[in-house]
């Protein structure tokens, strides 16, 4: 019933490319860039990704880690991260999914130059993304789930269990 209107959102999200190429992530990324502004600006991007992965624990708690445990296979924590949920597979398009390691466009990039080039808006730089949200958020939720991994940023992101 839901499906003619989301391919309509579909096709006009992907139409849209004044002032820039949209996506279907872009209301996402941009909260996630517009609470990471502010946790930084405030000294307090450590807490926030402690909260976010406090709030979005019962996932792995039910899900991923238990899946760990039963099979020893530790690429269920990838694929909880990167690939369960619709935020996820919508966040990171083209992704790669090799064995113990996923790989895709780095998400935020793009948008966070088009939001400084157009608004100027946002105190923090790309490198902040990958150090103060995505590697900390990555690791405390391998440590919920039991699991050692190892992330390397770039505008292809690579993240790997150990």
């Amino acid at each position: 019933e839901d499906l003619s209107d989301a391919l309509k959102v579909l096709v006009k999200t992907y139409s849209n490319i004044d002032p820039y190429p949209h996506k279907f992530y872009d209301a996402l990324v941009k909260v996630h860039l517009r609470n990471l502004d502010f946790s930084v600006r405030k000294g307090i991007d450590k807490e926030f990704v402690e909260h976010y992965t406090n709030v979005l624990n019962p996932v792995i708690e039910r899900h991923i880690k238990p899946a760990i445990q039963r099979t020893g296979n530790k690429d269920f924590y990838l694929w909880g991260i990167f690939e369960r949920t619709s935020c996820s597979y919508q966040l990171y398009e083209h992704i790669d999914i090799k064995k113990n390691e996923r790989s895709f466009p780095c998400p935020y990039k793009d948008i966070l130059e088009n939001i400084q080039k157009y608004l100027g808006t946002y105190e923090i730089e790309w490198k902040d993304v990958c150090n103060k949200w995505c590697i900390p958020v990555w690791e405390r939720f391998a440590e919920k789930a039991g699991v050692k991994m190892k992330a390397e940023p770039g505008e292809i992101c690579k993240v790997r269990v150990l």
